[in-house]
Formats: structure tokens, C-alpha cells, sequence
């Protein structure tokens, strides 16, 4: 869980920091980002915080959970992208 975390951590600070000093009019962030992918995002870490720490292991029911939280949240994606929703 240290690489992943670190890894995407690395990814967020240096390089869109990198790339946002580099573009001369930074980095242009989607609507869709702010209002729907950064609030997951938070939902899913404060999720994760009693999970790794109590046990420092994943059950199987908790990975199920997760697979069904990504699978959730892709449908949810493409629905918004194809513009199916009602």
C-alpha cells in the first residue's frame, strides 16, 4: 500500500506541479473533476484509513467491497461520458 500511495502522491505533486510551471497558462482542471472525481477520491481514502489500520490487512469481504465500489464508479463514468443518464 506504500508504493500505491506514494506513487500517486509523486504523480499529483511533482508531476502535474512540474507540467502546470512548465505550461505558460498552467494546467486547465474539468468542472467534472472538482465537482464529482475529488470528492470520491476523499470519500474513498477516509474509507480506507480504518480498514488499514486496524488489522493492516484487506478481508476478502472489504476487497469485494472495493471491487464493487470501481466497478460502481466506472459505470457511473461512462453513463456521465455517453450521456445516458436520465
Amino acid at each position: 500500500m506504500g508504493n500505491v500511495i506514494g506513487s500517486n502522491i509523486f504523480n499529483i505533486l511533482i508531476v502535474l506541479g512540474a507540467a502546470a510551471a512548465v505550461a505558460p497558462a498552467g494546467v486547465a482542471v474539468n468542472d467534472t473533476a472538482l465537482r464529482f472525481d475529488f470528492p470520491i477520491m476523499i470519500v474513498v481514502s477516509v474509507a480506507c484509513l480504518p480498514i488499514f489500520y486496524s488489522a493492516r490487512r484487506i478481508d476478502r469481504w472489504e476487497g469485494v467491497l472495493f471491487l464493487a465500489g470501481y466497478v460502481a464508479y466506472t459505470v457511473c463514468l461512462i453513463v456521465m461520458a455517453t450521456g445516458t443518464a436520465r
